[in-house]
C-alpha cells in the first residue's frame, strides 16, 4: 500500500472524515469486539497476507527505498509513521488510522494502493477495520505459523492451492475463491440444457446455452438476419473480403435448408481463409518484419513464419500440433523445414543487441519476453506479473515464472538453412533484388570517393614527415604518433555522410538475406548473444555449458537468488484429479529434462495436453471472440483474477470439451458456431429498448453486434471492389504506398538515419492483400494505424474500434484511397454526365446493390455538382520525388551536415492512375465512390 505522504490531509479534514467513518462504522454489525486470540488469528490469516500483497512492495521490501519514509513491516514502524510525522495506525480507531482512511479511497487524492486494480474489497476493508478496533495485535512469524497450523478459520469458501511455493509462507498459504481462479480448474463436460430450444432434433447446442441465459434475464432472442447481411457477415468473418453481387444473389435465391452451411464450407476451403485467420493469430504473437528498438533492423526471413501460420489455418492443422510446432518444432522434427520455420514464434517480440548493449540484459529481456508470451498466447495467462514477486492475484509464484523460463534457457537465435517448401510462394521479383543490389553498389561508390580522399590525405601526411607510406590496415600497427590522425583530410560533412552510407549499406545487406533460403528460427546450445543487423547463424560446434536459471530478486539479472529447474505452472496439476483413482500421478504432472535438448518439447506437450484447461479454453474463446466481437471471457489474454469472468462458463467448457473431441479442429468449431441461431441473428430486435436496458453490452446475445471493418479489411475491400487486388497467396513482404510525409521522414537510428521507405515499384506487388505488406515496427502506415491496427510490440488480445475525426479525413483525403476511387471510376464504362448507369455501377461495385430511387436522385445531383467543379478545376500534377534532403548532426563534432538521399524506386515506377491523368467525368464519379467508401454500409458488418 503506497502512501503519497505529501498529499496527507490536514488535521481538521481528518477530524471530519473520522467523524463520518465513526458514524458509518456504528451501523455495521460486524464491528463488535473479539478476543485477542481471534484478533491474532484475523491478523495471521487475513491482515498480514493483505499487507504483504498490497503494501510491502513500496513500504518495506527495500529498506533503502521506502515511499514516504513509511515502513509497514511492523506495528512499531506504523505507529511511528513516515515523513508526515503522523502515525499510520491508531490502535482501536480505524477512523483515525491513515492506513484505513487511504484504503477506503473516499478521497481520490488519498487513495491507496495507488492502482485501482489493487484496491481492497469490502471484505478486506472490514477485516482491516476489525483488526485495528481489536487492538491491532502483531504476532511474530513463529506465532503466526503456529496460529495457521492449529487454528480453524472460516475462509468463506476460499481454498488453498498447492504450488511450487511462494517467496513467503503467507503467499504459499493464500486461499482463493473458486470463481476467481475458474480457468485453472479442469474443463468439465457440461450437460446441454436442451429444454431451452424449441426442437432438439435440429437444434445447435450453443443455442441451448445462450437461450438459457436469455430466459434467466427475461429476454427473448432476436429474429434471424436477412440473407444479404448473413452472407456478407460470413465472407468478412472467414476470408476478410466482401461477396460479389452474383454470390449474394445465388445465396439469397437458394431455397435449400443447408444453403448457409454450403457457403461456410466454401469459404473454409478458400485459400484466403488462412489469410484472415492467420492475421488474427499474428496480432496475438506480435508478428513484424523488423526488430524494433533503436535500430529496427530488418527480419528478412520472418515472412516464412507468417506464411506458415496462413498454411496451418488453411490446412486445418490440429491446434495441439500447431502449439507444439511453434514452441518446439525444431526438437519435435529436427529435419523438417516447416518445424524450423514454426519456431520463429519464439523470436517474434521486439529485441535488439548492439555493441552499445549489455549482453546479460538483452538476453534476459528475451527470456522474460518469451516466458510471458507463451503464457499470454497459449494459456491466456500473462506471466510477467510473477517476474519480480509472487503473483498478486493468481496462484502463480515467482518460482513458476523462472521454472517456465528455464525451459528456454538453452534457446539461441539463428537464421537456419531451410530450402523452400513446394507449398511456399517462391516467386521473387528480380527487380526488387536488383534495386537493393544497385543501392548498395551506388552507396559503396560514393563511400569509395570519400575513402580515396582520406587515403590521399594520409599519404601526404606521412610523406611530409619522412615516413614510408603504408595502407590503412598496415599502418594501424604503427605507434600512434606515427599514424595520421583519425579521419584526417575529411570534413565533418564527409565524415557524417560516410557513416550514413555505412548504415544504409548495413541495412540493405541485411535485407538481401530475404532472398536466401533461410528460416527465422532458433536452436539449442550454449549461451550466445548475437548482434542485431548481422547474419545470425547456428554454429557447427554446439558443445558447452548449459545456462543456469535463477530466481531474480526484483526481476534484476544482477540479483540471482535460488537456482530453479525447468517446470510448468504448478497450480494446474494441483487442481486436477488423479489420472487413476487412488494414485497421486496426474496427467498434467510433467518431468521436463534438465538436458540441453528436449526441454521445450516436453513443455509444449504439456501446454497442448487435452487436459490442460487453460489451452483449450483459450483458443475456443479466441475463435468465439472473432465471430461475436468479444469472447465468452472478454480478456482473451488474461483468464486470471483481474480478467473478466466468462458470461457463459458452462458454454465455454462445453465448447472446449467438444473442441478436443473434434480433434482440435478450428474449422469444425467455425461450422458449429456459424450454424447457431446466436450467430445468425439480426442486429435488430422487436424490443430493442428492453435489450439495451437489461443487457447494454449485448453479452447475452439477444441480437448480433455489428462491427466495423478492421484496417486491413477496409484496404483489401477497396482494392477488391475496384478490381485491383492481387489475390496471390504468400511470399516476401511487399511495400504499398503510404503517406509520403511518413515515408520520407528521417527515422533516427543509432548514429545516423535509416533509408527512406520506398514502395514496391509495380502495382501488382503494391496491391496485394495487407497481410503481405511489410510490417516494420519503426514505420507505421497511417491509414492502418488510424483504424486501430495494433502495435506489433504488444500482444493484442482484441482490437479496439475507436471513432475519431482523423478517420474521416483519412478516408476522404488520403492519396492511396483517392487512387482507389479513381481506379474504380476509370474501370467503369465511359461516364456520361449525371448518368443513371454510372451511379448504379458505383453502387453495385461498392455496396453490392442497386441505388434506391432517392439515392439515385441525390447521387445524380451530387455528380452534376462535382462535374461542374472538376471542369473548372484541373488538379495539379504531383510528381514523385527523386531525392530527399537529410540534415543531421555529426556525432564526433556536433556540426550540422546535409546530404541528398536518392529515391531510386521512382526512376522506373508503375504509378497508379492519378486524378490529373483522367477527365472531369471520371474525377466526379470517383468523388461519388469516395462518399460510398465512407458509408456505414460499406464500413460495417451487420
Amino acid at each position: 500500500m503506497k502512501f503519497r505522504l505529501h498529499n496527507l490531509c490536514t488535521a481538521p479534514y481528518f477530524a471530519m472524515l473520522s467523524l463520518i467513518l465513526s458514524a458509518l462504522s456504528c451501523q455495521q454489525p460486524e464491528s463488535q469486539h473479539t478476543s485477542t486470540a481471534d484478533a491474532e488469528a484475523l491478523f495471521a490469516f487475513e491482515v498480514y497476507p493483505l499487507l504483504e500483497a498490497k503494501c510491502f512492495a513500496c513500504h518495506g521490501e527495500d529498506a533503502e527505498k521506502l515511499e514516504g519514509d513509511l515502513d509497514m513491516r511492523s506495528l512499531e514502524a506504523m505507529l511511528q509513521g513516515g515523513a508526515s510525522g503522523q502515525p499510520a495506525l491508531v490502535i482501536g480507531s480505524p477512523s483515525e488510522s491513515n492506513i484505513y482512511l487511504a484504503a477506503t479511497r473516499r478521497d481520490p487524492d488519498f487513495a491507496m494502493p495507488p492502482k485501482e486494480n489493487d484496491q481492497l474489497s469490502k471484505v478486506q476493508l472490514r477485516q482491516l477495520s476489525n483488526w485495528i478496533k481489536n487492538g491491532a495485535p502483531w504476532p511474530d512469524e513463529a506465532r503466526r505459523q503456529e496460529i495457521i497450523a492449529n487454528t480453524p478459520w472460516d475462509f468463506q469458501g476460499k481454498t488453498p492451492v498447492k504450488t511450487s511455493g511462494g517467496l513467503s509462507n503467507s503467499w504459499s498459504n493464500r486461499r482463493y475463491a473458486p470463481e476467481e481462479i475458474w480457468a485453472f480448474y479442469p474443463v468439465t463436460e457440461q450437460e446441454v440444457p436442451w429444454k431451452f430450444v424449441e426442437s432438439r432434433e435440429h437444434a445447435n447446442p450453443i443455442d441451448a446455452f445462450v437461450n438459457q441465459k436469455l430466459r434467466e434475464n427475461d429476454l427473448k432472442p432476436g429474429p434471424k438476419a436477412e440473407r444479404k447481411d448473413l452472407i456478407r457477415r460470413a465472407y468478412y468473418d472467414l476470408i476478410g473480403l466482401p461477396p460479389t453481387e452474383s454470390e449474394i444473389k445465388a445465396f439469397v435465391e437458394d431455397p435449400s435448408e443447408d444453403a448457409f452451411q454450403t457457403v461456410v464450407d466454401q469459404l473454409l476451403a478458400s485459400p484466403h481463409y488462412g489469410e484472415q485467420w492467420g492475421r488474427h493469430w499474428l496480432d496475438i504473437v506480435r508478428y513484424a518484419d523488423s526488430d524494433g528498438q533503436a535500430n529496427d533492423y530488418a527480419r528478412p526471413n520472418a515472412w516464412r513464419y507468417r506464411d506458415y501460420v496462413i498454411r496451418s489455418f488453411n490446412e486445418d492443422k490440429p491446434y495441439d500440433q500447431f502449439v507444439i510446432e511453434q514452441i518446439a518444432g525444431d526438437e519435435w522434427a529436427p529435419d523438417d523445414v516447416e518445424m524450423l520455420i514454426a519456431t520463429g514464434f519464439l523470436r517474434m517480440g521486439p529485441w535488439e543487441h548492439t555493441s552499445m548493449s549489455i549482453a546479460a540484459e538483452t538476453r534476459q529481456f528475451f527470456l522474460d519476453d518469451v516466458t510471458n508470451s507463451v503464457g499470454e498466447v497459449f494459456l491466456s495467462q500473462p506471466l510477467r506479473c510473477a517476474r519480480c514477486h509472487d503473483h498478486k492475484f493468481d496462484p502463480i509464484p515467482t518460482r513458476d515464472f523462472y521454472q517456465v523460463q528455464a525451459v528456454f534457457a538453452n534457446t539461441q537465435f539463428a537464421e537456419r538453412r531451410a530450402p523452400y517448401l513446394t507449398s511456399e510462394n517462391q516467386s521473387i521479383s528480380d527487380t526488387e533484388k536488383e534495386i537493393i543490389t544497385q543501392f548498395i553498389a551506388n552507396a559503396q561508390s560514393k563511400k569509395n570517393i570519400i575513402l580515396e580522399k582520406e587515403e590521399k590525405a594520409a599519404k601526404e601526411w606521412m610523406t611530409t614527415r619522412g615516413l614510408k607510406y603504408l595502407p590503412k590496415r598496415q599502418r594501424r600497427k604503427l605507434p600512434e604518433n606515427l599514424q595520421p590522425p583519425r579521419y584526417h583530410g575529411l570534413t565533418y560533412q564527409e565524415l557524417g555522410y560516410k557513416k550514413a552510407l555505412d548504415k544504409h549499406m548495413q541495412r540493405k545487406r541485411r535485407e538481401l538475406e530475404g532472398f536466401d533460403t533461410l528460416a527465422f528460427s532458433v536452436y539449442n546450445g550454449p549461451l550466445k548473444v548475437p548482434h542485431s543487423g548481422r547474419p545470425i547463424r547456428m554454429p557447427e560446434n554446439l558443445e558447452g555449458d548449459q545456462a543456469a536459471t535463477f530466481i531474480l530478486g526484483g526481476g534484476s539479472v544482477y540479483a540471482p537468488t535460488e537456482r530453479v529447474q525447468p517446470g510448468v505452472l504448478s497450480a494446474l496439476p494441483a487442481l486436477q484429479p488423479p489420472t487413476v483413482e487412488g494414485q497421486s500421478r496426474k496427467s498434467l504432472d510433467v518431468d521436463i529434462p534438465e538436458t540441453m535438448d528436449l526441454r521445450r518439447l516436453a513443455f509444449a506437450k504439456w501446454v497442448a495436453h487435452p487436459d490442460n484447461p487453460l489451452t483449450t479454453r483459450s483458443i475456443v474463446n479466441r475463435v468465439w471472440q472473432h465471430h461475436f466481437g468479444k469472447g465468452i471471457a472478454e480478456n482473451a489474454n488474461n483468464f486470471g483474477v483481474t480478467g473478466k469472468k466468462p458470461s457463459h462458463p458452462e458454454l465455454l467448457d462445453w465448447l472446449a470439451h467438444r473442441f478436443v473431441q473434434e480433434k482440435w479442429s478450428i474449422k469444425a468449431l467455425h461450422r458449429l458456431i456459424m450454424n447457431s441461431q446466436a450467430y445468425q441473428r439480426a442486429t435488430s430486435h422487436h424490443n430493442l429498448e428492453k435489450v439495451k436496458t437489461v443487457d447494454p453490452d449485448n453479452t447475452l446475445l439477444a441480437v448480433f453486434s455489428p462491427r466495423r471493418l478492421t484496417a486491413e479489411e477496409m484496404r483489401d475491400a477497396m482494392l477488391y471492389v475496384t478490381g485491383e487486388l492481387n489475390m496471390e497467396v504468400g511470399g516476401r513482404p511487399v511495400r504499398p504506398e503510404i503517406h509520403q510525409e511518413v515515408a520520407l521522414q528521417p527515422r533516427q537510428i543509432m548514429g545516423s538515419v535509416a533509408p527512406a521507405y520506398q514502395p514496391s515499384p509495380t502495382r501488382k506487388d503494391r496491391n496485394r492483400r495487407t497481410i503481405y505488406a511489410l510490417r516494420q515496427r519503426g514505420i507505421i502506415n497511417p491509414m492502418l494505424e488510424v483504424f486501430n491496427q495494433p502495435s506489433p510490440d504488444l500482444s493484442c488480445e482484441k482490437r479496439s474500434s475507436s471513432s475519431v475525426t482523423p478517420q474521416v479525413f483519412m478516408l476522404l483525403n488520403d492519396r492511396s484511397i483517392r487512387d482507389r476511387a479513381i481506379a474504380l471510376a476509370a474501370n467503369l464504362e465511359k461516364p456520361v454526365a449525371a448518368g443513371d448507369d454510372q451511379v448504379r455501377q458505383v453502387f453495385q461495385a461498392i455496396l453490392n446493390r442497386d441505388a434506391a430511387n432517392e439515392e439515385l436522385a441525390e447521387s445524380k445531383a451530387y455528380l452534376k455538382k462535382m462535374l461542374a467543379y472538376h471542369r473548372e478545376h484541373e488538379p495539379p500534377v504531383e510528381p514523385y520525388p527523386l531525392k530527399v534532403k537529410r540534415e543531421m548532426f555529426e556525432e564526433m563534432t556536433g556540426e550540422t551536415f546535409e546530404f541528398e538521399e536518392e529515391l531510386t524506386v521512382y526512376q522506373d515506377y508503375e504509378a497508379d492512375v492519378k486524378s490529373w491523368e483522367v477527365d472531369a467525368e471520371t474525377r466526379a464519379l470517383a468523388d461519388l465512390a469516395l462518399v460510398l467508401f465512407n458509408s456505414n454500409e460499406f464500413l460495417y458488418v451487420y
